[in-house]
């Protein structure tokens, strides 16, 4: 099983280096204030289906963060909601100017539950061809999952694929192939957007063997390392299971517990106005990796 588990993080570390040129390009474009041509290879990383939550995020801090600075405000705030969605945890850099990081506060304010997928390994009794793989889409706020994956390798074999539409928070069942060779396997599971990138991933991988016994595991977005927990099942399958295949009290992964401490902040007010031009972040220095420059803000309450 090491060889199945290694080609799969080979896989995984090729698809993380695949944008990774495109994105630092964009980043450094952003510090040159150069927010029109970041954006433009930004766009080319989202349209990509080879990429995973760790390059999505990226690419949407960068075009949210462009976005901002050029004062675009609701745009701005729509992309660090999708990034919120993918990886409800996130903390911006602290040495982001509050003038172009604001929008992303609000959107921490306002986020729900971002995308969360559930699956239990089901109990083998004999060959793995044709077995039922159940996927449960717990949630997605934004309706941003079109399918889900399982990426799938037997031992000694080449990795393979199966996909099924997504529609709302719903669970979905995809078969193992009935030819599938005799002998262990390792899969990881994958909520896809609407381009067929990983929006979430879960599985470090999971593995399964002819009579073996069931594991479980469940994660929210994208967690960071460490954070996904395994439960082993005790007993049969289908003891303690809803008709979903899952478990009721199956562990999840709390995603990003610890909030901005201003976030009551954002909350209670809800529209912040920020002064200020893109002249005025240059020259205040707020682009720095520092925190040199000041900076101004306004509320701006409606009359009643």
């Amino acid at each position: 099983m090491r060889r199945t588990v290694q080609v799969g993080a080979v896989w995984l570390a090729l698809v993380a280096t695949c944008a990774a040129g495109d994105l630092e390009q964009a980043g450094t474009l952003f510090d040159e204030m150069k927010f029109d041509q970041a954006m433009a290879l930004v766009n080319q990383v989202l349209v990509r289906s080879d990429i995973g939550p760790d390059e999505l995020v990226e690419a949407w801090r960068i075009k949210g963060l462009c976005l901002a600075a050029k004062g675009s405000r609701d745009e701005a705030l729509r992309a660090f909601q999708i990034l919120l969605s993918i990886r409800p945890g996130y903390k911006m850099d602290r040495g982001i100017s509050p003038k172009v990081a604001s929008a992303f506060y609000q959107a921490v304010a306002m986020a729900e539950k971002g995308i969360e997928l559930a699956h239990s390994p089901p109990k083998v009794e004999g060959k793995l061809a044709g077995l039922e793989l159940k996927v449960r889409l717990v949630s997605d706020p934004l309706g941003l999952v079109k399918g889900v994956r399982v990426r799938y390798q037997p031992e000694g074999g080449e990795e393979q694929a199966l996909v099924s539409p997504a529609f709302g928070p719903a669970t979905m069942s995809l078969s193992l192939p009935d030819d599938l060779p005799a002998g262990k396997l390792s899969y990881y599971v994958e909520a896809l957007n609407d381009h067929g990138a990983a929006l979430a991933r879960i599985g470090e991988p999971f593995q399964m063997e002819p009579l073996g016994e069931a594991g479980s595991l469940t994660a929210k977005a994208d967690p960071e390392p460490g954070q996904v927990e395994k439960n082993a099942v005790s007993g049969l399958a289908g003891d303690g299971l809803r008709d979903d295949g899952l478990r009721d009290d199956e562990p999840r992964v709390a995603a990003g517990e610890e909030w901005y401490e201003t976030w009551w902040f954002w909350t209670a007010v809800g529209v912040v106005v920020v002064g200020g031009t893109v002249g005025g972040l240059a020259a205040g220095g707020v682009f720095s990796s520092g925190d040199a420059g000041g900076y101004e803000m306004g509320l701006r309450f409606d009359a009643p």
